[in-house]
């Protein structure tokens, strides 16, 4: 259990700072690595836990700038995904639910790498709901709720510090739903009881660490190595 506790806090470390850095990357780098340690589920929770911490901090870090009247639409379907896809999670076995990881790993690899900054949505109605039922989808079943959002929102809100302190607070809502939600369905499994709090004190202190070093790096280069180690890692678990 020691060496578990050992690599998981690494892990969450690691994503922790690149998110910190970066502005993305804590979820997808976690969760690209830990199911080769634990089952998908027990991935999840932890990483649920983590990501209440960090959203939570960032959306009050920033809270002034929320646009509220863009948050309410997706955040409710954005909650409605997450529903579905925790559901989907709980019902599905560990070795289905590996290999399409691999797959959804790949493809966020493919659409990071080519299609970030070429794809467009409309900004309307429809784009809020489909995007924030995506994401939840994403979020229930990885929490990797990202890419939705963000192709949205990038379009919605012009202003940089709008968007991120947006996207941050809806990301903070729906871990707080997810995290109820797995708790009250499941429970915490003994197993990863001790876990939690490594992994929790470890992304804090990467997240700060990587607002440390913010200016002292590049970080476009960091984005690039995520793509690459997350197209790597969803490439083994198709193969596995």
């Amino acid at each position: 259990m020691t060496e578990t506790i050992i690599i998981i806090a690494c892990i969450t470390l690691v994503g922790a700072f690149v998110q910190g850095l970066t502005g993305f990357g804590f979820s997808i780098i976690a969760i690209s690595i830990m199911p080769l340690i634990l089952p998908v589920t027990h991935c999840i929770i932890i990483l649920l836990s983590c990501s209440t911490l960090i959203t939570g901090f960032l959306a009050l870090r920033n809270i002034r700038y929320v646009n509220v009247r863009l948050l309410i639409v997706p955040l409710i379907f954005s909650l409605i995904g997450s529903y579905i896809g925790l559901t989907l999670l709980f019902q599905a076995e560990n070795g289905l639910m590996t290999k399409l990881l691999g797959a959804v790993l790949v493809l966020l690899a493919a659409y990071f790498f080519f299609f970030a900054n070429r794809i467009k949505i409309p900004n309307n109605q429809y784009s809020a709901f489909a995007a924030g039922l995506v994401s939840g989808v994403l979020g229930g079943l990885f929490n990797v709720p990202g890419p939705p959002m963000v192709l949205y929102y990038s379009v919605a809100l012009e202003d940089k510090r709008t968007y991120y302190a947006t996207l941050q607070t809806l990301f903070f809502f729906t871990a707080i739903f997810k995290l109820g939600y797995y708790i009250l369905r499941q429970g915490i499994p003994q197993t990863i009881v001790t876990v939690i709090p490594y992994a929790a004190a470890s992304s804090v202190a990467g997240m700060l660490l990587g607002f440390m070093l913010f200016k002292k790096l590049c970080p476009e280069t960091i984005k690039k190595l995520v793509y690459i180690m997350v197209a790597c890692f969803g490439l083994v678990y198709l193969i596995r």
